[in-house]
């Protein structure tokens, strides 16, 4: 059954935006179309797989599609592609044709449906997909509370091999520069917000008094913490901030890096993590979610400076 994929692939990066492009880069021959329904610019797709990502650029325009192609969703699978329960409630004016099979992924870690209203909303917006992929015992407690049969629950997963990853020139110049310099290269990302911990992670650098490791943090979208790590920035010379890099930019440099650490204080899939894991690097992470085995996990409960600096001694005495 050929798919048609809902979803988006917008700049800047983020775990659904790369699992879906990799999808597409990874299943070209069995994906007919990709419903990018956010605006802005893109992500890059390969040339081969570029006509098959229809750019709706708006809800409505999503919207409009889905019911003016009735007849091109018939037989088909269509994959729903969203973050947060709140998503749904757009999938409550569109047409389900009777031959097509709804699939939905959420990708958000923490689902909430909020209100009594509201749930009742999501309730039957869920009851409208033919089979839920569930990303964590936590979604499947709440798939169970939306009244979802279990037969419709399964297993799936949010990652993709980076299989299609090529080194971008300018970052694999910057990071050889910084190899040249220190012997171990660290690298963070996420959100320049207080629950992935970045601040912890440059503390625990600077407590250890080397001059041998250096610290790459990649930061993305909105947060209160954006000015304060710029600024860090040009007070240590082992710290590198960047903020908003390309994709390839951050997957080259975490590449040829050394340790990845993922710090955060709640759920959270990581993708990094796993592209960190495929590459070989060693990882400390927190126990907020399911992490690669060769991990050195520290438990949420435990995260602090101190614990953060003794395994990243460990893991510079290896």
């Amino acid at each position: 059954m050929n798919k048609i994929i809902v979803g988006g692939i917008p700049e800047p990066i983020g775990g659904v935006t790369t699992y879906l492009r990799r999808l597409l880069h990874r299943d070209s021959s069995q994906i007919e179309w990709l419903l990018d329904f956010y605006p802005g610019n893109k992500e890059s797709v390969r040339e081969d797989c570029q006509n098959k990502v229809i750019k709706l650029g708006s809800k409505a325009a999503l919207i409009i599609w889905l019911w003016t192609n009735r007849s091109a969703q018939t037989g088909r699978e269509v994959s729903f592609n969203f973050s947060t329960p709140r998503a749904l409630f757009l999938t409550l004016l569109l047409p389900k044709i009777e031959s097509t099979r709804w699939i939905l992924m959420l990708h958000h870690g923490n689902l909430e449906a909020g209100g009594r209203m509201r749930g009742r909303a999501i309730r039957w917006a869920v009851s409208r997909f033919d089979e839920v992929r569930s990303l964590s015992e936590a979604q499947t407690a709440f798939y169970r509370a939306m009244q979802v049969k279990p037969g419709r629950i399964v297993a799936g997963s949010s990652y993709c091999e980076p299989a299609d990853h090529v080194d971008d020139a300018d970052a694999l110049a910057e990071v050889m520069r910084i190899k040249d310099r220190y012997s171990k290269v660290f690298v963070m990302s996420g959100f320049p917000k207080s629950l992935y911990n970045l601040e912890m992670g440059i503390d625990a650098m600077r407590a250890l008094y080397r001059d041998d490791c250096a610290l790459c943090v990649f930061i993305y979208g909105p947060g209160e913490l954006r000015t304060r790590l710029m600024e860090l920035s040009t007070v240590y010379s082992w710290l590198r901030v960047y903020d908003g890099s390309s994709e390839s930019f951050f997957n080259t440099v975490l590449r040829h890096s050394d340790v990845y650490m993922r710090l955060t204080s709640v759920e959270s899939f990581g993708i990094a993590v796993w592209d960190a894991n495929y590459w070989g690097l060693k990882l400390i992470a927190t126990d907020a979610a399911d992490r690669p085995t060769n991990s050195i996990i520290i438990g949420v409960e435990n995260l602090n400076e101190k614990a953060l600096k003794d395994s990243i001694l460990q893991m510079v005495s290896e």
